[in-house]
């Protein structure tokens, strides 16, 4: 496979989340930074959306809240999809330990 679609898999990863990131974890099997960046980009999006469930419980700061986690959910999609399109890899605070350790049990 080539590099193109190497960074684009990156992108569709980090875009589309949890569900973008699981669907390149399992069909990529040549390229490990890949694989990394698709598995951090399911742990964060997950979190993201549980974050912003629980958020949206709590009454008016809590849609305020979960308007900051978007806002944050996006610079992180941008920063992860552009260090995954340059197949550089890049750990996100907390987050890209517990992909690394998810990626370690799955296998």
């Amino acid at each position: 496979m080539n590099d193109d679609s190497y960074k684009w898999k990156g992108i569709i990863a980090y875009l589309f989340s949890f569900v973008g990131g699981l669907i390149i974890y399992f069909t990529e099997d040549r390229n490990y930074t890949l694989k990394f960046h698709a598995m951090q980009s399911t742990v964060f999006g997950l979190t993201v959306a549980i974050l912003q469930v629980l958020c949206k419980a709590i009454p008016f700061v809590g849609w305020i809240i979960s308007d900051l986690i978007r806002i944050i959910w996006i610079i992180f999609v941008v920063i992860g999809a552009v260090h995954a399109a340059q197949n550089k890899p890049y750990r996100f605070p907390i987050v890209g330990e517990i992909a690394e350790a998810a990626e370690k049990i799955i296998g």
